[in-house]
């Protein structure tokens, strides 16, 4: 009689403890809630785990197109492939230099520096065609996107705070993370310091400046 009663007693405890979970779960906060899954994700990528000092959390919602992951991969695409026109022009430009210097020389040393450096020209002009179609189809596709308005995707949380790096350095990160509706995972996060990040906002910038003309 003694052990029945010992395992209700057990069971009690049990059945107590799943409804003050449940309870707790219900009634957290979104700023909570935000915060316990960004702070574990930004430990389980430090060097220095222990050296986490959290300093702020701020949780806004978050709106496509600025806000959606894929918009932000797509910005940045654009971005690098612009980066990459750049080059390819400038190397464009210096093989028809080079094509300029050895037009009015007959040698056969001369042929064939013109000759190389043609066919270099050549190649970048194909190649910035290819890039410039990319461009286009991809600055298509953000210019949809954008068209279909602003909606409600999930929350934006910017958290702060302080770690060692893998130098033993105490620095200061700021990060943002795009959590979905119901705060159960993470869609994408972002170092606000990371140079990616930058290039991106001000590619926005941009989109908006054109946006308002």
């Amino acid at each position: 009689m003694q052990d029945i009663n010992l395992k209700h007693y057990n069971m009690k405890k049990i059945f107590i403890g799943f409804v003050i979970l449940a309870f707790i779960g219900c009634t957290m906060t979104p700023e909570k809630k935000a915060t316990s899954i960004v702070e574990n994700a930004i430990k389980a990528s430090l060097y220095h785990p222990n050296s986490y000092d959290p300093i702020g959390t701020i949780v806004d919602s978050a709106f496509a197109p600025l806000d959606a992951p894929d918009f932000y991969d797509k910005t940045l695409k654009l971005y690098e492939l612009g980066i990459e026109m750049e080059r390819c022009d400038r190397k464009m430009k210096h093989a028809k230099s080079s094509m300029a210097i050895w037009s009015d020389s007959y040698s056969a040393y001369s042929r064939n520096e013109y000759n190389d450096a043609k066919e270099e020209y050549d190649n970048y002009v194909a190649k910035m065609e290819t890039l410039q179609k990319k461009c286009e189809k991809l600055g298509e596709e953000l210019k949809n996107i954008a068209e279909e308005g602003k909606n409600f995707i999930g929350w934006k949380v910017t958290h702060n705070y302080r770690a060692k790096n893998n130098a033993g350095l105490t620095l200061i990160g700021e990060n943002i993370f795009i959590l979905d509706t119901e705060m159960t995972q993470i869609l994408a996060s972002y170092d606000m310091d990371d140079t990616d990040y930058k290039n991106v906002q001000i590619m926005y910038e941009m989109m908006k400046s054109a946006a308002e003309q």
